[in-house]
């Protein structure tokens, strides 16, 4: 049998390691966290909170933060006029 078929079948059966966490019970490293939910009940600051805990490494609502990390955050929200469309 060819090597490169050896190497799926081993690719294939054993499994992956956990990638690394970055919110104890919330995110690991390469997850994307997307915060959804009806108007004017706080995922702006939700968002905002949890984006200062990950860049300063502090708890965020009780779970840890292993270390400070470079924070993005992607507020994209529709105009009310264009959410009619």
């Amino acid at each position: 049998m060819p090597d490169y078929f050896r190497s799926i079948t081993i690719a294939l059966t054993d499994p992956l390691p956990p990638p690394p966490v970055l919110i104890d019970g919330i995110a690991h490293e390469g997850s994307r966290i997307l915060i959804n939910g009806p108007g004017r009940i706080g995922k702006s600051y939700l968002a905002w909170q949890l984006g200062w805990c990950l860049a300063c490494g502090v708890p965020f609502l009780g779970h840890e933060v292993l270390h400070p990390l470079r924070v993005v955050i992607l507020q994209i929200e529709l105009h009310p006029a264009l959410a009619e469309m």
